[in-house]
Formats: C-alpha cells, structure tokens, sequence
C-alpha cells in the first residue's frame, strides 16, 4: 500500500501471542462453569439444575473459537503484507471449524497446517473421552489431527441445533441433521450433530459433561497448533498453556 506521497505504509499488528491470550482469556467463563459440577465428577446425566452446563460451555467455546478465528487470521494476513482488502475479504469468518480456518489460512496466505508429530515422529494424538457404558466415561479415546478436524465439524452441528432452537440440549433428543449449505446428496460428507454426542436411549443422543468436555478440548488444543504453525511461519514462537484450563476439568 501507498500513502499519498507514495511511500510505502509499514502496517504493524500484534503478535499470534496476542491472538492466543484473547482466545485463552475468553475461555475462563465456560472452564469456571465445570466447576459447577460436584468433585468427582458425575458419570450419570446431572440434577436438572445443572442440565444447562453443557450447551453453555458449547456455545461459549464455540463462540470464543470464532473471535480467535478473525483475530488469527488476520494478525497473520497484516504481518504477511496483504492489502486491506485481502484482509477483509478473508477474516469474516461465520461459525468455523478447525478445518474451515486452516483452510483460509491456506487460502488466504498459503500457510499450510500440517499434522503434528510426537518426539519419535509418529502421528501425534490427543486424548478425549470415551463412551464406555450407558453412564460411563473414560479418559482412553486417541484422536489425531484429521479426527480432530472432523470432530471440531461435528461440535459445530451441535452448535448450530443449540443457537437455532432446534434442540435444548438439557434432555436426550433425536439431534436434527447437518446445518449445511450442500444439497442433500452431499449431505452424508458432513458431520453429524450425533456423531460426538452420547448415546442414549434408541436413536437418541445426549449433550452431557463429557462430550462437552470434549468439545472444549477439540477447539482449545485444536486452536493452539494452529497458533503454533502460524507463528512458526512468521518466525515466532508462542506459549498456548493459557489454552489448555481444560486439561484439569
């Protein structure tokens, strides 16, 4: 860009640290809300009071992963050189996944995020929780990055039945079918508001502690190796420990 007299204008922006803080700071309100739930925590669905616990933390990590999405993006578009233009074009980002953010920061400015690998070299895995019975829950369930990706879409149909009334979340339901803007013969591509739920009763499926814990797990761990590839691409390093307040729960 040029001012008027034709000089070029140096553009600053803050660093992905920045970016990681806000998004760390605006997960405090739904990991405070676990703390809601007696200790040790219940592996039955909770007292009707606490009901409404989970779709809370839903939307709030849901929310608060959209916010760090346009912040990420750009912060890295403004320190990469792009025009104000490009920058608007590219940071409205509505209701995205994990996949939908790497694939406008590969779009957007070619940083491309890949898989991580652990200290052997082998695919890197994050652990979640595991259905295990009816009540049942278990810290076993391995998933990699692609797994983490598909989740983050899943989470993101439930966010979608919870903002649009479609459900309460509070009580075992038939969750409807992906939100999407593909046709319906495309629809099977997408991820199920069912799919990270847990199971209940026929074909009903249950929005209770854990899955919601997984959820907060997906979109906080999720969203800090993005921060971390982006910030190696701008010759940066980032401390995301402020992202992993769920670790605990």
């Amino acid at each position: 860009m040029l001012c008027e007299e034709g000089r070029p204008v140096v553009s600053t922006a803050p660093s992905v640290q920045t970016a990681v803080d806000l998004y760390a700071k605006a997960l405090r309100a739904p990991r405070s809300l676990f703390d809601l739930y007696p200790n040790p925590r219940p592996q039955a669905p909770p007292k009707k009071p606490l009901r409404s616990v989970p779709p809370a933390v839903v939307q709030s990590v849901t929310a608060a992963f959209e916010a760090f999405a346009e912040e990420l993006v750009v912060i890295n578009l403004v320190r990469s050189g792009a025009t104000w233009a490009q920058i608007a074009k590219n940071a409205n980002m509505t209701n995205p996944t994990l996949r939908d953010l790497c694939t406008t920061l590969k779009h957007s400015s070619g940083v491309d995020i890949s898989a991580p690998k652990d200290e052997q070299g082998d695919a890197y895995s994050w652990k979640l929780w595991k259905q295990t019975s009816d009540t049942g829950w278990s810290l076993s369930d391995k998933m990699d990055w692609d797994g983490l990706l598909t989740s983050s879409e899943g989470w993101m149909q439930v966010r979608h039945c919870l903002a649009h009334g479609l459900t309460t979340g509070t009580e075992p339901a038939f969750w409807p079918g992906p939100v999407t803007g593909k046709s319906h013969a495309n629809q099977s591509s997408v991820p199920t508001a069912s799919s990270v739920l847990a199971r209940s009763s026929g074909s009903r499926r249950a929005l209770t502690l854990y899955p919601a814990l997984n959820c907060a797990t997906v979109y906080s761990h999720g969203g800090a190796h993005i921060a971390v590839q982006v910030a190696e691409s701008l010759n940066e390093k980032v401390d995301y420990s402020g992202l992993t307040v769920f670790d605990d729960v």
